[in-house]
């Protein structure tokens, strides 16, 4: 059937069920249940929950669009890794994956998940973000996709040597760790300074900024290591002491 004449019968359809002359055919049962989602659409108005549902907060709605990001961002990572499981099984081109270029992408990662279980933070903060807030955690989400981009590009294509690879971008990929590293000490100062100058925080801040400004200079393959391999153990150890509850704080 032309997909003209279903639709047209469609339409006649909802003309019926509009005036009570149910059918049975296929188009008025599709037509009857896009009409009673409508309706349900309707009588849920923002703010106005239906009977038995609770209202969806700003904060929930606002971080919809945030999770989308970062969930790009995971998604590149994880599907890019996924091809690099291919050609290390030999199909197609050679990939040599080094422990230096993994740990740093354990850490974006990391990073990346652990921003959606710290920012969970705002919803006990204010009762209704406003739009500073939220452009801001935009920008924030944004910068971690970025970073993800940096790091791994799509499907791994262009790499063949992960550590000629991560030479030829550490000042994009340190420079890029610096901005971000600067936007979450102002999230973390924004929800209060208690939270934002909290000891083993700015430890963390200042030996991570530390690490990055020697990390664009030096081309020495252990000290990458090394970096990596802390601050990937410090994230989330930090995370495990201070946020191992989620709302606790």
């Amino acid at each position: 059937m032309p997909w003209s004449t279903g639709l047209g019968r469609f339409f006649a359809c909802m003309v019926r069920l509009r005036e009570q002359d149910l059918s049975g055919s296929r188009e008025c049962k599709i037509a009857g249940a896009l009409r009673r989602t409508i309706g349900e659409i309707a009588r849920d108005r923002p703010g106005e929950p239906a009977e038995g549902r609770r209202p969806v907060s700003t904060f929930e709605y606002a971080m919809v669009l945030i999770s989308i990001i970062i969930g790009l961002g995971i998604t590149h990572i994880l599907s890019s890794l996924g091809s690099a499981v291919h050609r290390l099984r030999h199909h197609g081109r050679s990939l040599r994956l080094e422990i230096n270029y993994l740990v740093w992408v354990a850490f974006i990662f990391t990073w990346l998940v652990q921003f959606w279980w710290w920012e969970f933070r705002w919803s006990e903060l204010v009762p209704a973000l406003d739009v500073g807030i939220f452009s801001f955690l935009v920008l924030y989400s944004v910068a971690l996709f970025m970073m993800s981009v940096i790091l791994v590009p799509h499907q791994l294509a262009i790499i063949d040597d992960s550590w000629e690879y991560f030479l030829s971008i550490r000042f994009w990929f340190y420079g890029g760790l610096l901005v971000l590293n600067a936007i979450d000490l102002i999230d973390s100062l924004m929800k209060g300074l208690e939270w934002g100058l909290r000891a083993p925080y700015l430890w963390y801040w200042v030996s991570l900024t530390a690490a990055c400004v020697v990390g664009l200079f030096t081309t020495r393959r252990i000290l990458h290591i090394a970096f990596g391999s802390i601050f990937l153990i410090w994230a989330n150890a930090l995370t495990f002491y201070e946020l191992f509850v989620l709302g606790n704080r």
